[in-house]
């Protein structure tokens, strides 16, 4: 009974990890279609359990897996237009539409 109810828990944290990682990735690829450097594409929180520089970006994952974040350059981002930055903040929503819309149809 107990080793079920541990097996739920961890499906149910690698389901929201996903969204997460989703959900992010939508905000990493807007940074990156205008040109906005990202420091950080972190998977859960910290203490940080595993990082790896790649290009400008350090990617890492957090021992605390309930949530996610991407960290651009602020400078970057101070320097485009209202709309741009706008567009960055609502990527992540819209990835989280498009996975409902692909699981409710797949």
């Amino acid at each position: 009974m107990a080793s079920s109810s541990i097996k739920n828990i961890l499906i149910g944290l690698l389901a929201l990890n996903l969204v997460v990682i989703i959900h992010e990735f939508g905000h990493f690829a807007a940074c990156r279609l205008f040109g906005v450097r990202v420091n950080t594409f972190s998977i859960g929180f910290p203490p940080v359990l595993a990082s790896t520089k790649i290009g400008d970006t350090t990617y890492q994952l957090g021992a605390l897996p309930l949530g996610g974040y991407v960290a651009p350059d602020p400078q970057g981002v101070h320097k485009l237009p209202y709309i741009k930055k706008m567009i960055m903040v609502l990527a992540g929503i819209f990835m989280n539409f498009l996975l409902a819309f692909v699981i409710l149809f797949t």
